[in-house]
């Protein structure tokens, strides 16, 4: 016991405590698996753990046990919670976009085997079209990323470009999720075991606002296109706050 509290007590040298703390959460990160339930729990009961062994020490129990300090210990677990929480919506998100193409894929499936008006879904040509669009835009997307990739590699990327990727992206990705709910009708919405999709599609549509401000809200993004791409004047947008806050 003694050389575990001399081991703790070494670490918690803040030279030694932050350095730790930084590097295990940047490796942290890149494992998708801590960020799931099962690694939420499987940290939940590790902490628990490590917390309950330190109680065996009486001076830990003196201090965690004031009044004063039960509210601290309360807000490290939900320190811990709210990280764990962010990561697993962050992950999961990520999780969607990914799925971006594959929800296209089963929407098509669904279409080339769903019987419609003695033919199938896919036989109707605003179907066609809206799928054949899907399919060139994203492919369009996928060619727009590569150019900023390769751009970024070369240390030439400009920031109006990067922004125009970006808005085009996220607000593509509302767009393909809006034109295949259109395609998959009212069973777009349903979540049951027969729906076609299981309101993957919904869902995706209605997470896919969240990257629109995410990392950079698009109407700011629109002012560096027009700065720094087009080299047009910045939106006069504090003078029309001013002018609003005259006529009130």
């Amino acid at each position: 016991m003694e050389l575990i509290k001399r081991i703790v007590n070494f670490l918690s040298y803040p030279q030694w405590s932050f350095t730790l703390v930084v590097a295990t959460f940047v490796l942290m990160l890149r494992s998708k698996g801590l960020w799931s339930k099962k690694g939420g729990l499987i940290m939940l009961v590790a902490g628990s753990l490590l917390f309950l062994l330190a109680l065996l020490d009486p001076n830990f129990w003196l201090i965690v046990s004031k009044p004063d300090n039960v509210p601290i210990v309360m807000m490290v677990f939900l320190v811990g919670f709210f990280v764990w929480f962010a990561m697993y919506k962050a992950t999961a998100n990520d999780v969607r976009v990914a799925h971006g193409e594959p929800l296209f894929e089963k929407t098509l499936n669904w279409a080339q085997t769903t019987e419609l008006d003695g033919g199938r879904v896919i036989d109707q040509p605003w179907v066609q079209q809206a799928l054949a669009r899907v399919e060139a835009q994203v492919a369009a997307y996928k060619i727009m990323n590569l150019r900023v990739n390769a751009a970024m590699t070369k240390g030439a990327l400009g920031m109006g470009e990067a922004s125009a990727v970006k808005v085009f992206g996220t607000e593509l990705t509302q767009q393909v999720a809006r034109e295949l709910l259109e395609v998959l009708d009212r069973g777009g919405i349903r979540k049951g075991d027969d729906a076609p999709l299981r309101g993957a599609l919904e869902s995706a549509y209605r997470i896919a606002v969240i990257n629109t401000f995410g990392g950079g809200a698009n109407e700011l993004q629109r002012d560096i296109i027009a700065m720094a791409g087009l080299f047009m004047p910045r939106a006069p947008r504090d003078l029309r706050a001013n002018q609003n806050g005259d006529n009130k």
